[in-house]
């Protein structure tokens, strides 16, 4: 396929209809970093929400951070490094308060820095290295920690959708032109100076990626009909030599019906998916060398109406690892529909959606943690949260 040469730092592209994908494709409110420290962003209402930190492996919880905006991704690369990404666009004003970096574990943390729009995705592979996606479009690295950073490009005019590094040289990204056609993965050796095309398809829209040695997971939500989603994830355990499946014809996703993730590379063997539709439990699926089994069930917190979905997941290895399972809660038995007459529009919340960003009305919803320690055969309820989003009395007409 055809290779694309740039020298950084160029100019940032931008793109129209790249904006606001970047954040859902990159939410990661669940980290752990080892079996018993990580850490956790919850919402505590529609713009407020806290970072909380857990050192036994998830079964006490402690509150490091509260902000009046919602954090949508958390990434930690040791116990001491981490980052908090939050929801500009829900804040009162843009400012590096909704970006924050901590060198102690959450103990304290310190705005790091933004560059001329908001970072709804990033990507650290050390505690000072690291890469980012606009809402623009534009790919962006970072060498102090994310306290300032320089424009990366994937060739004239591209934008990137979604982004996963190995370490400051090796990484992927999934990126297309702004206007018409289907997406590429994309791949660099030398920390975005030079790209390859590897992958092209129509089909390839609004895609996530994760990678672990080589082994490359691009996830791809293809539609829905008779009661299921169907979900593709086009993958390669070769560095990207080889793929599947074939670009043409496009695939029906059947293979991965009602597994719309999030999802995870714990290693390059092993692929975890989240899985569950809008009226069944949710579940998890392992991958084991690109071949899928049969998903286990997590069990359904009786305080969720029936609409509960994986909303995050953290594995630390194959055996053990953590999700975040949430819903609108139950009400007198039933589950909350509506608040004041107006209908929750959030009663079938999508994975990538876990902060119930409402159109209209409001209400109670509730988060649960599980944990496994035999790859998702058996689950372990740890914790509990609830939020509320208030039912807007009035709207503006706009």
């Amino acid at each position: 396929m055809p290779s694309t040469s740039t020298v950084m730092p160029t100019a940032s592209p931008t793109a129209q209809g790249a904006a606001g994908w970047a954040a859902e494709l990159c939410s990661r409110s669940l980290v752990f970093i080892d079996d018993q420290h990580g850490w956790l962003a919850e919402p505590t209402g529609a713009a407020s929400s806290v970072v909380y930190v857990t050192d036994d492996g998830g079964v006490t919880w402690q509150r490091q951070l509260t902000v009046p905006y919602l954090i949508d991704e958390l990434d930690f690369v040791n116990a001491s490094d981490g980052w908090a990404v939050g929801m500009i666009s829900t804040a009162p004003s843009a400012t590096a308060q909704g970006f924050l970096r901590t060198t102690d574990g959450g103990v304290t943390w310190s705005p790091a820095g933004l560059p001329d729009g908001p970072l709804p995705c990033v990507d650290f592979v050390g505690n000072e290295a690291g890469f980012a996606v606009t809402e623009a479009g534009a790919l962006l690295a970072t060498i102090d920690g994310g306290m300032s950073w320089a424009p990366v490009s994937a060739g004239p005019g591209i934008y990137v959708d979604s982004a996963c590094f190995e370490g400051t040289t090796l990484g992927w990204v999934v990126a297309g032109q702004p206007q018409g056609g289907g997406l590429g993965i994309y791949r660099t050796q030398d920390g975005g100076g030079h790209w390859d095309l590897q992958y092209s398809a129509s089909w390839l829209t609004g895609a996530p990626v994760g990678c672990n040695g080589g082994t490359v997971w691009v996830g791809v939500h293809l539609g829905a009909g008779a009661g299921s989603n169907f979900n593709e994830y086009v993958r390669t355990a070769d560095g990207g030599a080889h793929w599947i499946p074939p670009p043409s014809p496009a695939p029906l996703g059947e293979d991965f019906a009602d597994a719309p993730g999030p999802f995870q590379v714990v290693n390059p063997a092993t692929v975890k998916i989240a899985t569950g539709s809008d009226f069944g439990s949710p579940g998890l699926e392992t991958a084991v060398d690109s071949q899928t089994g049969a998903p286990f069930a997590i069990p359904m917190p009786s305080d969720l109406g029936g609409a509960g979905f994986v909303e995050a997941l953290s594995f630390v290895d194959p055996l053990h690892g953590w999700v975040l399972v949430g819903g609108p809660e139950m009400i007198d038995g039933s589950a909350a529909t509506s608040q004041g007459g107006v209908p929750l529009l959030a009663a079938e919340r999508p994975g990538v959606d876990r902060h119930a960003i409402l159109t209209g009305g409001g209400g109670p919803f509730v988060d649960y943690v599980f944990s496994t320690t035999d790859g998702g055969h058996s689950w372990r309820q740890l914790a509990r949260f609830t939020y509320t989003i208030p039912t807007p009395t009035a709207t503006d007409g706009g």
